[in-house]
């Protein structure tokens, strides 16, 4: 190791500071706002390192070429650990969960409500529900004919939320954090003959290191709410943050669900999520837009754990 710092001039020693120095910032960002948001380009940084790795390789400078490669690979563990695979579609019937932030919508009503419906899942969380929009949502014929379960929480800044199902809810009530609004309920899946709880949330924008940490004690006070919860549990919404950030991390394990999420999308920031507990499996799990929105929402569908498997002969 000495002999190959030895054998690099000034110009690589500074390029290979660089790239380290990024890998070492998107797995361990420190504690502060600046930092914390370059941790969100993770994704895109890996594809810069391997794009680099390739250009080195190009040029013929090997030594470039194996940091910027291992580097690239280093942040690809990072996130393949986060993203276990598919679990294989059992016999019996499954059910769809769906999340959906207003505030990515184009403004067009009709598309974006299309978009909603056309999820065909079975509850749909809404996030950013301002009156403009719920007196849209509440008036479309094809969501009261499509969702006759609703309940919603109207209000003028980003912290509206709303509920559609295709079931009738078996309980539902709300929980704050601080001024924030959370839902909380249960559905009885007439297939599943099985009642799904369900916990949908907005937390607060991170625009400075303070926001982080109320972020952090937001997602604590769902997960205290998620392991009062002895049945299967969906926890879902928008909660700012991506993935690999520390926060999720801390709070799949002390809720201890899983993430639902199977890809790491470039054009976009995963502040979205769907996490259920260990009695569900998921077996499919994307991304929806509108044909002018890359993304507005999220659809994962889920099915009880050890049904019997098909029989694929």
């Amino acid at each position: 190791m000495l002999n190959f710092i030895k054998k690099a001039n000034v110009h690589q020693l500074i390029v290979w500071g660089i790239i380290i120095l990024g890998t070492i910032v998107s797995v361990l960002p420190p504690d502060l706002l600046f930092f914390r948001v370059v941790s969100k380009f993770v994704v895109q940084i890996m594809f810069t390192y391997l794009f680099l790795g390739l250009l080195f390789l190009f040029f013929s400078d090997q030594s470039s070429m194996y940091v910027s490669f291992i580097c690239c690979g280093i942040l690809c563990l990072f996130l393949r650990t986060r993203s276990p695979f598919f679990a294989p579609t059992q016999q019996g019937s499954n059910f769809s969960i769906a999340t959906f932030n207003l505030s990515l919508s184009d403004d067009n009503f009709d598309s974006t409500i299309s978009t909603i419906i056309n999820s065909g899942a079975d509850i749909i969380s809404i996030q950013e529900v301002t009156p403009d929009w719920y007196a849209y949502l509440d008036k479309n014929p094809s969501i009261k004919s499509l969702y006759p379960y609703d309940t919603s929480l109207v209000r003028m800044d980003f912290y509206g939320l709303a509920i559609l199902s295709k079931y009738p809810f078996v309980k539902i009530d709300t929980f704050n954090y601080k001024h924030i609004p959370n839902f909380m309920g249960c559905i009885k899946h007439d297939s599943l003959n099985q009642e799904i709880y369900f916990i949908t949330s907005h937390t607060t924008p991170p625009v400075s290191s303070r926001a982080y940490e109320k972020i952090d004690s937001h997602l604590s006070k769902i997960a205290s709410k998620v392991l009062e919860i002895k049945k299967p549990i969906i926890a879902m919404g928008d909660y700012q943050v991506v993935p690999w950030s520390s926060e999720i991390t801390r709070f799949k394990t002390l809720a201890k669900l899983t993430d639902s999420r199977r890809d790491m999308p470039t054009t976009y920031f995963p502040h979205d999520h769907i996490f259920y507990s260990k009695e569900l499996e998921c077996t499919d799990f994307r991304s929806i837009g509108t044909n002018k929105t890359v993304h507005l929402g999220i659809l994962g569908t889920f099915q009880i754990k050890g049904q019997p498997m098909f029989d694929t002969e």
